[in-house]
């Protein structure tokens, strides 16, 4: 990469022009040490969240569970109690543990370096609008998830290949999308 290669470089991008459950496929110019995904869902056409699978890896169970995880804490308007939601064996690393027809927003920090010793694990800030300006948002506190590479459950790799679609398999609206941005090219 030359002179400059320690700084965030935009490595692609994808968005929708009509409804649909996924934002398309971003195939990545080069193997980052760390990616920044930055997205922005205008809604849903039915309840649900988005989320990222990565480099194709789809599980099949009962083979390879636990190749997709991620865990949530928030707090919905006028409760003061933490929600935890998680999920150990998911088909996709969810952006927020509640789902919601309103928009959300935010970015996923990701190491996107294979280790053989240690799954691909990321930092997830989501906000959840509210729907209207005399409502309080729930308030998403904290997101992880952690993607175990597999790549197409033949053996692990560098993340190449990033695919955001809806949980739920419900619409995003369209305008939604989403860009990543690759740290450090290797």
């Amino acid at each position: 990469m030359g002179v400059g290669s320690q700084n965030w470089y935009p490595a692609g991008a994808s968005a929708i022009d009509v409804d649909a459950a996924t934002l398309g496929i971003v195939y990545l110019p080069y193997a980052y040490d760390m990616l920044m995904i930055q997205y922005n869902i205008v809604g849903y056409a039915v309840a649900d969240t988005a989320g990222f699978i990565f480099n194709g890896d789809i599980p099949l169970p009962p083979f390879f569970v636990g190749m997709y995880g991620d865990r949530h804490l928030h707090v919905a308007v006028g409760v003061t109690t933490l929600t935890n939601s998680q999920t150990l064996d998911g088909a996709i690393v969810r952006v927020s543990g509640l789902t919601t027809v309103q928009e959300q927003t935010g970015v996923a920090y990701v190491s996107a370096k294979y280790n053989s010793n240690a799954a691909q694990s990321m930092t997830i800030l989501n906000t959840t609008a509210s729907g209207s300006v005399s409502v309080a948002a729930p308030v998403s506190l904290l997101g992880n998830g952690i993607y175990l590479s597999t790549i197409n459950n033949a053996g692990g790799a560098d993340i190449t290949e990033i695919e955001m679609k809806t949980a739920g398999g419900n619409n995003m609206l369209a305008g939604s999308g989403f860009a990543v941005f690759g740290f450090n090219a290797i």
